[in-house]
């Protein structure tokens, strides 16, 4: 393996019923690098009686790219081929190819080039070919799902030992030259590594609490590698 050495990244300790889509933990990533472990640390017993939903956690990369797309306004005149710009404040780049659409509205778009530093959410377009009208609109997804933990045990009863740490390792393959090609979970400087209780622990009297953690790898890059790095000027 290359880059520095192995680096953790902890938060406080978290509800065990904490809300749907909750983010529990959000570590900026200001070197690129790879995500080896990831877990959490009981630090009161979890006590879950039944009828009980599994609360489950989600590790996220947020790429500041476009990772996929759908259409929010269809526009008219497009076919199915058209290449299209998205144009969102800050970012550059982006292209969708029309996938499918019917009598000129666009149904849906397929990702051709990524592009750098989009966010999820609202952005317009401009068409590269064809004869489109410039009015498709697409809500924009820019994070990936690395891996899912689960808390809690759906037949109720206890479950958690208090400080012990329940551990899950990111698939990695490490066989790869430094920039290109990356392993499939390294991430770039400038991205977001979070989890998200994606799933709210629920049942009756259910008790428990844990701290997340993140155990990453920083590595060697240079500027050219990593779009979000400005060399910045001398004062």
């Amino acid at each position: 393996m290359y880059g520095d050495e192995i680096l953790e990244f902890a938060d406080g300790a978290q509800n065990l019923n904490v809300g749907v889509n909750t983010a529990v933990l959000t570590k900026p990533m200001y070197k690129p690098g790879s995500v080896l472990y990831w877990g959490v640390k009981i630090t009161t017993i979890f006590n879950l009686t039944a009828p009980i939903t599994r609360g489950l956690l989600t590790l996220y990369r947020y790429t500041k790219t476009i990772i996929s797309a759908t259409v929010n306004n269809a526009g008219t005149g497009y076919a199915v081929g058209d290449l299209i710009s998205v144009v969102q404040a800050n970012a550059s780049g982006g292209i969708v190819r029309v996938l499918t659409a019917a009598a000129g509205l666009v149904l849906t778009v397929e990702v051709v080039n990524k592009g750098v530093n989009y966010i999820a959410g609202a952005a317009t377009t401009v068409k590269l070919n064809g004869v489109g009208d410039d009015a498709l609109t697409l809500v924009i997804v820019d994070r990936l799902a690395l891996d899912t933990l689960g808390l809690g045990d759906v037949t109720g009863g206890a479950m958690g030992k208090a400080r012990k740490q329940y551990v899950r390792r990111v698939p990695i393959t490490i066989g790869d030259v430094s920039p290109t090609p990356a392993p499939p979970n390294c991430f770039n400087a400038g991205e977001d590594i979070v989890m998200v209780a994606t799933t709210e622990a629920n049942g009756t009297a259910e008790t428990g609490a844990y701290i997340p953690f993140i155990l990453y790898q920083n590595r060697a890059e240079n500027f050219a590698a990593q779009p979000l790095w400005v060399e910045g000027l001398a004062a």
